[in-house]
């Protein structure tokens, strides 16, 4: 990526101008260009400070991260901060994802209360947030959204299904099979590939008879 090589070359330049790109490149779309802008940061000690606290609710894993390392040497509760974001609904999904990095099952609650909104990205930073701490919980939610209107839920509901293997997952697979159209069937098939075995062989070998020819070629 030419920008996040740029990053490398501001070091070169003068100070004020190195500061205005590093502080341009520390808001970029491609979370490759914010992290090498974060390590541009170290050259100028605490100036960049409230940026770096900010981006340790970037959405972005490597983003949150490498500016939480940038940050260890200060007297910060970052859980704390997490929390008070939330409260306030600034950077929702990046400061649940960041609060399911440091946090506890105390915050469980907190995530259960934003996954019933509407955004599709914050469900899907709490059903992420919520498997980090609570592998039951995350269980339910997953086996609801197993059937959601939204691809990107369900995919990942089905990869964190995957890990459980018993019969009350495929059950519930087996049901959206049987009664959901060709999206939801897909899922289903996703799901029983991840989980192998020979569990699974008569489900598969159901959707080879499938009406839908797009769904035997899927087998």
């Amino acid at each position: 990526m030419i920008r996040a090589a740029l990053v490398k070359q501001v070091q070169h330049l003068a100070t004020s101008k190195r500061k205005e790109l590093v502080s341009k490149f520390l808001q970029d779309r491609a979370a490759k260009v914010r992290v090498a802008a974060l390590y541009e940061t170290r050259a100028f000690d605490h100036e960049f400070e409230p940026t770096v606290i900010e981006l340790t609710s970037d959405e972005s894993a490597s983003v949150r991260y490498l500016a939480r390392f940038l940050l260890k040497d200060r007297s910060l509760n970052l859980a704390d901060i997490y929390r008070q974001r939330l409260l306030e609904g600034n950077r929702i999904s990046g400061s649940i994802l960041g609060l399911s990095e440091v946090g506890t099952k105390n915050d469980l609650p907190t995530f259960e209360t934003y996954i019933q909104v509407e955004s599709v990205k914050v469900k899907l930073a709490c059903l992420i947030g919520i498997h980090r701490i609570d592998r039951v919980l995350s269980k339910k939610y997953s086996l609801e959204f197993l059937s959601h209107p939204n691809s990107r839920l369900r995919t990942k509901s089905s990869e964190l299904l995957s890990f459980y293997n018993d019969d009350e997952v495929l059950e519930r697979a087996r049901s959206i099979f049987l009664h959901g159209g060709y999206e939801e069937k897909k899922t289903s098939l996703r799901l029983f590939n991840q989980i192998g075995g020979w569990n699974i062989v008569g489900d598969l070998i159901l959707a080879l008879t499938d009406t839908d020819e797009n769904i035997q070629n899927l087998v």
